[in-house]
């Protein structure tokens, strides 16, 4: 086997042909499958395989061909023949490897392209080894790709089923309902404490003196934005998906928060008019099939290989203009997140240590004070009558050096409680509301406003647990393990096996 694999390499490199299609597909298969390999997630429908091999894989073939002919046909450049092929392949190749893991940055494509015309001058007699190196290159990215698409193949879908009626519930009152979401704002019982440290009761003040229940000790089921969002939406666990292989998203999460979810469903059987309003594209970036009646941000104004924050939002100045657009009087259903105050550094390399992240942290709380205070004033006096939902994806992570250590087992209970603390403050239309008792953690809580909005408490025997979950790499087996139980209890236990 290996003696004749040797010799069909051997055949090919020896050979005087021509190879356009071969020299383009190599060209663009390793930095195609190197961006599938770093961001999955972003490729999750059949459309947008098609659009990136179209990228990847059709056009350097393409150009190959075109300039080829061109140089055949023509006295002019018929010199310039032996380097078309060559040069094809290895701008192609540094190009799509550029914008895979860049973007569109000029500055560097500019710099690949010079690199490829030195490169051709001097090494365009061994393309067709550089070839073979290629495509050895992409045949080990695509081992490495195995596990995800595997787990795209498996994907079970039983999760998402609810255990009851809830998506036929009909609402015995209508109210506009103003999901207001500010990235990793810890809940306010944590703030104090000594990992925080903030002094936060002026704001506390402001949200009491406008008719806000304040939760105290709520917090999040999940560690990132996604995931914590993809469980409120579909108002369900999702336990990562039950699997130990893990990649940084969840599947489909975008899909899901987008408008693919029974929580959506439920509004618009209900006659409410749906409305997304973000602060960038973070939720948008592999275009899933958005299903809210109105979006600030254009599918189309995002960059076709964005990482999600290639432009910011006036998240109030567009949600003010939605909200003059529409009737204020009732049915009309708006989620607002921007991303702030945010949470610590993801990774080391980027943190600023504990105690500047803190000081960051804190800043950064004081500026979504503001912003949230604005809010709710324009909303209010707009519409007095309007359910008014304030509630963090997770918490802020303060006590860390930076995100990713939260995936190291913890002993420090007040650690784990900075990843999952959750604001959470509600301003209800009635002033006693009975609905609301279990209402401890982020996935409850569409289930318990359906109630209300309802009059039909029978929703809320099927509750979810309030746990808080996370991935553990390290001090631990890999796997993922409840953090905190359902009665708020600090523990580790892994849920798979």
């Amino acid at each position: 086997m290996i003696n004749k694999l040797r010799h069909i390499i051997s055949a090919f490199v020896n050979s005087k042909k021509q190879i356009p299609i071969i020299a383009g597909v190599s060209s663009g298969l390793y930095p195609l499958l190197h961006y599938c390999n770093l961001n999955f997630t972003y490729i999750e429908t059949l459309k947008r395989v098609l659009e990136f091999i179209g990228i990847f894989i059709v056009i350097p073939v393409v150009l190959g061909i075109l300039f080829l002919l061109i140089t055949s046909n023509s006295s002019t450049f018929i010199r310039f023949k032996k380097y078309v092929i060559p040069f094809v392949n290895f701008c192609s190749f540094f190009v799509l490897i550029i914008i895979s893991v860049f973007g569109v940055n000029y500055m560097y494509l500019i710099i690949s392209i010079v690199v490829s015309i030195v490169l051709t001058i001097k090494f365009y007699k061994f393309y067709k080894k550089i070839i073979v190196v290629q495509l050895l290159m992409a045949s080990i990215v695509v081992f490495q790709l195995f596990t995800d698409v595997y787990n795209v193949i498996t994907y079970n879908n039983e999760w998402k089923q609810l255990p009851d009626d809830i998506e036929k519930v009909v609402f015995k009152k209508s109210p506009n309902v103003y999901f207001i979401q500010p990235d990793g704002y810890a809940n306010f019982s944590e703030l104090g404490n000594d990992l925080y440290e903030i002094e936060n009761t002026d704001f506390e003040s402001f949200l009491l003196d406008s008719n806000f229940k304040l939760y105290s000790n709520h917090r999040s089921n999940y560690t990132t934005t996604l995931h914590s969002n993809a469980s409120v939406f579909m108002m369900k666990h999702h336990y990562y998906n039950f699997s130990k292989n893990i990649g940084g998203e969840l599947r489909k999460a975008r899909h899901m928060i987008a408008g693919n979810n029974p929580v959506h469903s439920i509004f618009k059987n209900n006659d409410y008019k749906t409305h997304l309003i973000v602060d960038s594209p973070y939720f948008l970036v592999n275009r899933p099939n958005l299903k809210f009646d109105y979006c600030n941000i254009d599918l189309n104004e995002i960059p076709y290989f964005s990482k999600g924050f290639d432009f910011e939002k006036d998240v109030t100045h567009d949600f003010k203009i939605a909200l003059e657009n529409s009737s204020n009087k009732g049915n009309n259903f708006f989620f607002i997140e921007r991303y702030l105050p945010g949470h610590i550094s993801v990774d080391n390399m980027s943190s600023k240590g504990k105690e500047e992240e803190k000081r960051l942290y804190q800043k950064r709380i004081k500026e979504a004070n503001v912003w949230i205070k604005d809010l709710v004033n324009y909303i209010v006096n707009k519409d007095s009558n309007g359910i008014i939902i304030i509630m963090a994806d997770h918490g802020g992570y303060v006590g860390f050096d930076y995100m990713k250590q939260s995936k190291t087992k913890q002993s420090d209970k007040d650690l784990v409680h900075s990843m999952f603390s959750s604001a959470l403050a509600i301003k209800w239309p009635d002033g006693n509301i009975q609905v609301d008792k279990d209402l401890k953690s982020n996935v409850n809580l569409f289930r318990v406003l359906f109630s209300y909005l309802s009059d039909d408490k029978s929703y809320l025997n099927a509750l979810e647990n309030n746990s808080s979950y996370g991935i553990i790499k390290k001090d631990a087996p890999f796997d993922v393990y409840e953090l905190i139980d359902q009665n708020g209890n600090v523990v580790f236990k892994t849920i798979l096996n």
